[in-house]
């Protein structure tokens, strides 16, 4: 669905902006996930997930999936259930794409809990987006029209912000659980312990005085 609404596109730009970023931020993860040797295959999905919030973030502004729903028109594929138009596959193939790099990258997130809120507002608000673009714009009236519109556009928008916002709690995440892990492996040493400094000068008296 299209809002005819001049602020329409500074929303888009803004929203792939969002997009690419919670996808560079995914990236970073990979990177720290292939650097901690985890397991081959959640590597893959971090990456998977990084590069697809990228392109999420081009296809926004390029309306690229709209380019494959046309071509799927041509070639004759009708809508799904009769439902909005050919774009509701290509949305599919990515909720795969997300289910995919979610399933292998769990575990992470079952530690990470303190990414879920934002996670879950953006799949939320994708789902939003998702269901008003079904609607058959053209049958639409022009009222309903300066509805459903910007109520799809600024669904979609606060959905690239959340997620913006669990890509860079998650590289937060990822850096405390390194830190605590470089922290649980160092000894405790009795030099580090912390002595107050008026118990250390009469400790350092003390010694003297016994000199």
């Amino acid at each position: 669905m299209r809002s005819r609404r001049p602020w329409a596109g500074s929303f888009t730009v803004f929203s792939a902006f969002c997009l690419a970023g919670a996808g560079l931020c995914l990236l970073l993860v990979a990177r720290r996930s292939w650097r901690v040797r985890q397991s081959r295959v959640r590597t893959v999905a971090w990456t998977l997930g990084g590069i697809g919030g990228v392109y999420l973030g081009l296809d926004d502004l390029l309306q690229i999936h709209e380019a494959f729903a046309r071509r799927l028109a041509a070639n004759g594929v009708p809508p799904l259930f009769g439902l909005g138009d050919q774009d509701v596959y290509v949305f599919f193939f990515y909720g795969v794409a997300a289910l995919f790099v979610a399933r292998f990258v769990g575990r992470d997130l079952l530690r990470w809990n303190d990414t879920w809120l934002p996670g879950l507002l953006a799949v939320g608000l994708a789902m939003v987006s998702l269901l008003v673009d079904l609607a058959p714009w053209e049958q639409l009236t022009r009222g309903q029209q300066g509805i459903w519109g910007p109520v799809e556009e600024v669904a979609k928008t606060l959905g690239a912000m959340n997620l913006a916002l669990m890509g860079m709690l998650l590289v937060e995440a990822a850096a405390r659980s390194d830190v605590e892990r470089a922290n649980a492996g160092k000894p405790r040493s009795a030099d580090l312990t912390l002595v107050p400094r008026g118990r250390k000068a009469s400790a350092e008296l003390a010694g003297s005085g016994h000199r």
